[in-house]
């Protein structure tokens, strides 16, 4: 995947080097990817907070959401969509 994505971004590098001229800027990189459709996943997980009346109390740990259920909490947060694996965004 990593490989993959190295050479899509010198693929990107390059028709933008051949449309401007120069080197394209990281705004211009990350505009051509947007519009393109990639977009950038935010990874988080549930933090549990006891049991009120048989509900268990999930918070998302990026916008702190909460969410109540029975069982098991969503694989995604439905307030900011985090995919709930267990690890946390770099950038945090």
């Amino acid at each position: 995947m990593r490989k993959g994505l190295i050479a899509l971004i010198f693929n990107i590098w390059l028709d933008l080097m051949a449309e401007k001229g120069c080197a394209p800027t990281a705004e211009e990189m990350a505009d051509h990817l947007i519009s393109n459709g990639v977009t950038v996943r935010k990874h988080g997980r549930w933090l549990q907070e006891g049991n009120a009346v048989y509900m268990w109390r999930h918070n998302c740990s990026l916008c702190g959401d909460p969410v109540y259920n029975k069982i098991k909490p969503y694989n995604y947060c439905p307030n900011c969509g985090a995919k709930m694996d267990g690890e946390e965004n770099a950038e945090k």
